[in-house]
């Protein structure tokens, strides 16, 4: 009997043991989503957090990327709408300042360029593409904030519609204020994206 108590008590010791160093292992954190360590001091290692961090924005023949999606409905049908997502390649110079009788202002070029695709919010089942490139001048002083409206083709669509993109154009950079749908009828013909 004696040896029976023994026996357990020392299977129970060993299973406890056991149990101790799968648990004290298990709780460890997966050395997966550890960061990218390199053995070279001139590669970096990158993680989702510092992967955007990288890129300095005072370098000009960089564009800035608007991502974006956006819910949309259609005009004077208030009940049907649309999903707009993709990104938008923002190339904003500055060039030097004009020389005028009031003040100096700064021509800015503003190049933009979207890639973006649309499809019904109900259903998703059709889908319709925008890809653009523009290339804008605007003259702006110190401080001066301009808007500039857009209007890109969908393509695939045989009604004309139009993605109206409306942009804040600053000598910081380009902004993304709103988006609508439209039809050719509803602005000057002369203003879709060419």
């Amino acid at each position: 009997m004696k040896n029976l108590f023994l026996f357990i008590t020392v299977y129970l010791i060993l299973l406890l043991a056991v149990f101790s160093v799968l648990f004290v292992t298990g709780c460890q954190e997966n050395t997966i989503t550890d960061p990218l360590s390199t053995e070279f001091p001139e590669m970096q290692g990158i993680t989702n957090v510092t992967a955007d961090k990288n890129i300095h924005q005072d370098y000009k023949d960089y564009p800035d990327v608007i991502k974006f999606q956006r819910v949309v409905n259609l005009p004077l049908s208030p009940n049907t709408y649309f999903v707009v997502e993709g990104k938008i390649e923002i190339n904003h110079q500055i060039q030097n300042p004009v020389v005028g009788p009031v003040n100096e202002a700064y021509r800015v070029i503003v190049d933009l360029s979207i890639d973006a695709e649309m499809k019904e919010m109900e259903y998703g089942r059709n889908r319709w593409f925008i890809k653009e490139n523009t290339t804008n001048t605007v003259y702006l002083a110190k401080g001066d904030r301009t808007s500039l409206v857009k209007y890109y083709k969908i393509k695939g669509r045989s009604d004309g519609m139009l993605l109206a993109c409306n942009f804040e154009v600053t000598l910081d950079g380009v902004d993304l204020q709103e988006m609508w749908i439209t039809f050719p009828r509803e602005h000057s013909a002369n203003n879709v994206a060419q």
